[in-house]
């Protein structure tokens, strides 16, 4: 478990959410495969009603003898049942269905406390939380396009040496010279000397 470190402002608006589930999801047989449909989310709901109006996020997943492998990462601020099983959402689940094996499941991660206020700005950061960690154990998630980035000299840079300002601000992030993939010889005291001439002119 990955843990944020606390801000002591006490300005910070706090949020507590709680983990239900793996719940199964029904699916109707067809002869192409299988399928979630209207009556599957109608049945879900039958059987978890406490959480059909909840607000939260959700992972929609596949279990297999291996574990489950997250497929989906959405949230919802008007209600689970109003997002989890949108005709969109049916068209993801349905095309992973298609491609993989697995018994169709689903995480809802409820908001239980926390102002309302600032709701929706902290479920999309949720959301982007759950978002990169499910793209680590399974980067074929089918929501997400893949945008790959890098900051010269700071993150997913290729090795070579940082410029001045780089290095700079890695040190101000705290970053150590290997995250930052900074070549081997530390030319700190050069950049930090060269970036204060440059202020005082």
């Amino acid at each position: 478990m990955r843990n944020w470190p606390r801000n002591s402002n006490s300005d910070i608006q706090m949020y507590e959410f709680t983990v239900h589930g793996p719940y199964s999801v029904a699916v109707t047989v067809l002869p192409h495969g299988r399928q979630i449909d209207v009556g599957s989310a109608e049945q879900f709901w039958a059987t978890q009603p406490d959480l059909a109006d909840a607000v939260g996020c959700y992972v929609f997943g596949l279990k297999t003898g291996g574990g489950i492998t997250p497929w989906y990462v959405g949230k919802s601020g008007t209600g689970f049942r109003h997002e989890c099983f949108q005709s969109h959402k049916l068209q993801h689940y349905n095309e992973t269905l298609m491609r993989h094996v697995g018994t169709p499941v689903v995480f809802l991660i409820r908001k239980e406390s926390g102002p309302p206020g600032s709701l929706e700005s902290c479920l999309h950061r949720v959301e982007e939380y759950l978002i990169a960690e499910a793209l680590h154990h399974n980067p074929e998630l089918t929501n997400i396009q893949r945008v790959e980035w890098s900051i010269r000299g700071i993150y997913h840079s290729s090795r070579g040496r940082q410029s001045g300002d780089a290095l700079l601000l890695s040190r101000a992030l705290g970053l150590a010279s290997s995250d930052a993939h900074v070549a081997n010889g530390d030319a700190s005291d050069d950049a930090l000397t060269a970036h204060e001439s440059s202020q005082s002119t």
